[in-house]
């Protein structure tokens, strides 16, 4: 049986981003010559935790989590977490913002 180097801790959205992670996941799946898209997926759904794993679930139904390929759960995660500002939001900033008293009109 080889042995293992490292490991992967569960995905913590306070703690970490979603691309750190993912890119620790790569350098595990490199220091443990796992090249299989099968083993990426069972490793990244097996080590997650139940927070993301709940989430995932979500993001990808009706299908099962396992039915999608490793690419596409890193893709979907990735861009639930790194969603893009709403246009209408940032809108509203700019305009509503207040001018310091340095400042002539």
């Amino acid at each position: 049986m080889a042995s293992i180097i490292g490991s992967v801790s569960p995905f913590n959205e306070t703690e970490d981003t979603w691309q750190a992670y993912a890119e620790r996941l790569e350098h595990f799946f490199l220091a443990n010559e796992i090249d299989s898209e099968a083993k990426k997926r069972a490793v990244l759904l097996s080590s997650m935790g139940v927070k993301p794993y709940k989430l995932l679930s979500n993001l990808v139904a009706p299908r099962k989590a396992g039915e999608c390929s490793y690419t596409e759960i890193v893709d979907v995660l990735k861009n639930h977490h790194n969603l893009r500002p709403s246009t209408i939001v940032q809108r509203f900033k700019f305009d509503t913002r207040v001018r310091g008293a340095s400042e002539s009109i």
